[in-house]
């Protein structure tokens, strides 16, 4: 998935699900910011003391395969029951098939949901990320494997790099052929991602539910099919985080987005630290100098530091409940 549910469909969900306006900003912006947040930053602290934060995201095709298994399982392609998965063509299963809702996923997110500390919304945020893309990833997994691979697509087989964007973008129906049933309809399998995470959204401590949880979200789950509109097919951009304009305006009539901020990758970063970026628009792939955190603060009471904490935290507790997994593929997970 890419910013128009991790960001735009997961505040308006989380507002729904009884969270407070800015809590349902910061949850959202966490969750986007897994996408986003792409190279490592080094601040100099006291003391000599340096902190270098954890990426959560890469589309480096050469960074080594040991390094890539603790980002993409962890936060991009969570590992389910292979036995659950849709039935390919070429019969094949892999240990870490990222399958829709599954334990690992779930349990991550009910991690998340209980921690009451000041990363505590942060850490939901990614959690959530993760949840919702074992919709949009199934059936892939978050390594270099010819199980991800596409006949005749020159890509590296990461991910779905060989189906590019198709996976991700609301609105947009597409064929895996991978599958015995292979054509997708990702409107079907984003609300179905949405029903979910609104659903265990309002058992947090950080939400007042609705009185009727059902029944609202049978009329926000109305409202958001309105917005997504028919699925239509072909090509997609190669750029990442596209959106529909039209959709977008449409979301922004929707709580929490009606007198909130718009989202800004740099916006935490350029809060915590010395560094502005020069424009919104610059490539953020690019890595800034050593930083220094603005006076008076530091990584345990800034909106970035709080989230490069959470992000530890939430890969921390993924590789554990992988490591039977990796285990089993020759890979100890205390050397990622």
């Amino acid at each position: 998935m890419d910013i128009e549910f991790h960001y735009w469909i997961t505040g308006i969900l989380a507002k729904a699900a009884g969270f407070p306006e800015t809590a349902a900003v910061t949850l959202a912006h966490a969750s986007q910011l897994v996408d986003d947040n792409t190279y490592e930053v080094t601040i100099q602290e006291g003391g000599g003391a340096k902190y270098t934060n954890l990426i959560t995201q890469t589309a480096d095709p050469f960074m080594p395969q040991r390094k890539r298994l603790g980002i993409y399982p962890a936060f991009h392609f969570v590992p389910g029951d292979p036995a659950r998965a849709e039935p390919r063509r070429d019969g094949k299963t892999h240990l870490l098939n990222t399958v829709p809702d599954n334990q690992n996923a779930r349990d991550l997110l009910g991690e998340a949901l209980q921690d009451t500390s000041d990363m505590g919304l942060y850490r939901l945020g990614i959690a959530a990320h993760a949840f919702v893309d074992t919709w949009a990833h199934q059936n892939f997994v978050g390594w270099e494997d010819s199980f991800n691979g596409q006949d005749g697509n020159p890509m590296p087989d990461i991910g779905h790099a060989d189906f590019m964007h198709h996976p991700d973008r609301v609105s947009h129906h597409w064929n895996d052929e991978r599958l015995v049933q292979g054509q997708v309809d990702n409107n079907l399998r984003f609300i179905n991602a949405a029903g979910r995470l609104f659903q265990e959204l309002t058992t947090s401590p950080h939400a007042t539910p609705p009185a009727d949880p059902s029944a609202e979200w049978v009329g926000l789950r109305n409202r958001l099919l309105n917005v997504f509109g028919r699925t239509t097919g072909g090509g997609v951009s190669g750029a990442v985080n596209v959106i529909n304009r039209g959709r977008e305006a449409e979301y922004r009539k929707l709580d929490p987005w009606q007198h909130g901020p718009d989202y800004n990758a740099h916006a935490w970063l350029d809060d915590s630290t010395d560094y502005t970026w020069p424009d919104p628009s610059t490539d953020f792939g690019q890595k800034p100098a050593t930083l220094t955190w603005k006076s008076g603060k530091s990584k345990q009471d800034t909106p970035w530091g709080l989230f490069q904490e959470a992000a530890r935290a939430h890969q921390k507790s993924a590789l554990g409940k992988l490591a039977p997994i990796f285990a089993r593929m020759g890979v100890d997970v205390g050397t990622l």
